[in-house]
């Protein structure tokens, strides 16, 4: 298994991706600490982890406030005497039709807060706990760039801000032996299927993605496959990136 033995921490284990990855790493071998401000589906992802073999802790709570990132980080170390990995899977906001014209100040503030506050708070209160254990892996859940330009101007702001914050974290954390890297999907609206997290079979590229594509690319990062990698941005949206169609010009 690639996470025997290993402790996660997941804020914003609710639903899609955030119950995708913490299944796959349960089944992989993983130990769990799970945050979501949403009891019903915070259980749901909880049970699923269970059934998947993970010893699992779950704490309900908002993930952009400090108290409670504290208090997970505590849960792990208390729970299972380590903590190996973070993942922040938090953030909406995604409003196609919002312009810098028509946002209000206070949609401005509560899209970044969203977007951006639960990598802050979670990986200050996470790495000095992994350094203590020898090292660790943050994982952040982005946007692919054609996805952040599509969700209005506080969304494709706060994307683009996790970005350099997830360089800037990698750099902080390098000395520490503390990986830090962002995965940013495209597309994600097929529906997480019952049973156990498996590999997409895909004939072609041009479907929408799944939440097991990002699950199977927060795997990779959190493991020790991925020693060597930090800073870094994984793409992962069927290519639409590349195959964006530039707009006919002229003079």
């Amino acid at each position: 298994m690639r996470m025997q033995e290993k402790v996660v921490l997941v804020a914003g284990a609710g639903d899609n991706m955030g119950r995708a990855i913490p299944v796959l790493l349960a089944q992989e071998g993983a130990h769990l600490v799970l945050v979501s401000r949403n009891r019903p589906e915070l259980e749901q992802t909880a049970h699923l982890c269970a059934e998947a073999g993970g010893q699992v802790e779950s704490l309900q709570g908002d993930v952009t406030v400090e108290v409670v990132a504290r208090e997970a980080v505590d849960r792990a170390v208390v729970a299972f005497g380590r903590l190996d990995g973070l993942v922040t899977a938090a953030g909406g906001f995604y409003q196609p039709q919002s312009r810098a014209e028509t946002l209000q100040p206070n949609q401005w503030d509560q899209a970044l807060t969203s977007l951006m506050r639960a990598l802050f708070l979670f990986s200050r209160a996470s790495i000095p706990a992994m350094e203590e254990q020898g090292g660790g892996s943050v994982v952040a859940l982005g946007a692919a760039p054609q996805t952040r330009l599509a969700g209005g101007v506080a969304y494709s702001a706060g994307k683009e801000g996790l970005t350099g914050l997830v360089r800037r974290l990698a750099r902080e954390s390098w000395a520490r032996n503390v990986r830090v890297n962002l995965i940013s999907p495209g597309l994600i609206w097929e529906p997480l299927g019952e049973g156990p997290i498996r590999p997409v079979q895909r004939k072609h590229l041009a479907g929408y993605g799944s939440a097991a594509d990002i699950a199977y690319a927060a795997l990779y990062l959190l493991s020790d496959e991925a020693s060597w990698v930090t800073g870094t941005e994984l793409i992962v949206d069927g290519g639409d990136d590349v195959m964006a169609t530039p707009p006919e010009r002229g003079r």
